[in-house]
């Protein structure tokens, strides 16, 4: 395992010992489970805009209409929800 020399200032630390508190756990991790948010969170925006720009050629090459209306405001959320009706 690693180790990482984290600086933060007297607000940051503050927040961070109330919310491990709170959680009953301890600070560190409750800093990784935010890191693993976080990247969940990030990897969920990618394929959202991933999904935009694929519609988005979609509708560059005129492709059929029903397609582009049907995921055009489709969100990650959106997709999982119809891939679990499946």
């Amino acid at each position: 395992m690693k180790s990482l020399l984290l600086k933060l200032d007297e607000n940051q630390f503050e927040k961070l010992e109330r919310s491990a508190k709170a959680l009953k756990t301890s600070k560190t991790n409750l800093i990784k489970q935010a890191l693993e948010h976080y990247e969940r969170l990030i990897t969920k925006k990618r394929l959202e805009l991933q999904i935009q720009r694929e519609v988005q050629l979609i509708k560059e090459y005129k492709l059929d209409a029903d397609v582009v209306n049907a995921f055009s405001d489709i969100s990650l959320t959106d997709l999982q929800k119809h891939l679990d009706e499946d």
